[in-house]
């Protein structure tokens, strides 16, 4: 029978399921932009001097060598609108005995934080329901070069000399490891925790990695992050990415807002989350590199 004190047999503790690291988007600079669209200049490399010989001085052109031309382009940063949004009955919110409101408010952050990190990863920049062109879909565009791949028929795992391959792809833009990232699947992790080459956090002596940046372990100088958000092992798809983060950037026109408004018709609230943000690369076709399942 209930006692006068019935309440205090419910325990209004809200238990988290296990959740995903989300950990991608922060990886990159991120800039205010004014508008939708930004304009943003970019001076390629600029190539060489010329030595001049002796013969040549004071004469004239020929005495400070071969002119060359401006090279300087512009890429473009468009922001786009992600949204979220969750209803909450009039009696699903009577109902209960614990306040609603914060969890769902919850849920529909970590919605947008999820689809964010998805969408730099591994958007396809198809269409107006997948704008953004994630680091793996980049590296893919590149001309194949920056293509490493993993055998799934052959039970292929992926180690720190296969890390070190797909960071090979990077080129010049691998040649410091301070400005290299990798990010992993969760299946590459534990290949990697096999592997004796792979240096964990404890190891390369970095306190509480995992939890304030995702960090889970070093190959060669180079920080290895786990990410959920990669795709099933299925032959195409990435299972790792190598990526120089200093050649992207992130562009917030309007940060993450959050709106609460009353549906009288349907007797139910409305919480809706939106956001506007862009992510492109510096230049064109290089700073990512991805490791990709094969047959």
């Amino acid at each position: 029978a209930l006692t006068e004190d019935w309440e205090q047999q419910f325990s209004t503790n809200v238990l988290a399921d296990i959740r995903e690291q989300l950990v991608v988007e922060p990886l990159f600079r991120n800039i205010a932009m004014m508008t939708n669209k930004m304009h943003l200049p970019i001076n390629p490399e600029a190539g060489y001097g010329e030595w001049i010989g002796s013969a040549s001085y004071n004469e004239t052109a020929a005495s400070t060598g071969t002119a060359a031309e401006h090279d300087i382009t512009d890429t473009t940063l468009t922001a786009y609108k992600l949204a979220a949004k969750e209803y909450l009955g009039y009696e699903e919110e009577e109902d209960s005995i614990i306040p609603l409101l914060p969890i769902i408010r919850d849920a529909v952050v970590r919605r947008m934080a999820k689809s964010s990190d998805q969408a730099i990863l591994r958007g396809t920049g198809a269409g107006a329901t997948n704008p953004i062109k994630g680091i793996a879909q980049l590296a893919t565009d590149a001309a194949g070069a920056a293509i490493t791949t993993l055998s799934i028929g052959g039970a292929d795992k992926a180690t720190a000399a296969v890390l070190q391959t797909v960071r090979r792809g990077l080129g010049v833009r691998g040649i410091n490891p301070a400005d290299v990232i990798y990010v992993v699947s969760q299946e590459v992790y534990y290949d990697l925790l096999e592997d004796a080459d792979f240096r964990t956090v404890d190891l390369v002596g970095i306190t509480n990695a995992t939890i304030l940046t995702g960090q889970v372990g070093s190959v060669n100088g180079s920080r290895v992050i786990v990410s959920g958000e990669f795709d099933s092992v299925t032959i195409g798809n990435a299972a790792a990415v190598a990526v120089n983060t200093t050649n992207f950037i992130k562009g917030e026109l309007r940060g993450l807002m959050m709106e609460r408004d009353k549906n009288i018709e349907f007797q139910r609230n409305v919480l809706v989350a939106s956001r506007r943000m862009g992510f492109i690369p510096i230049i064109g076709a290089v700073g990512a590199s991805v490791l990709n399942y094969v047959a």
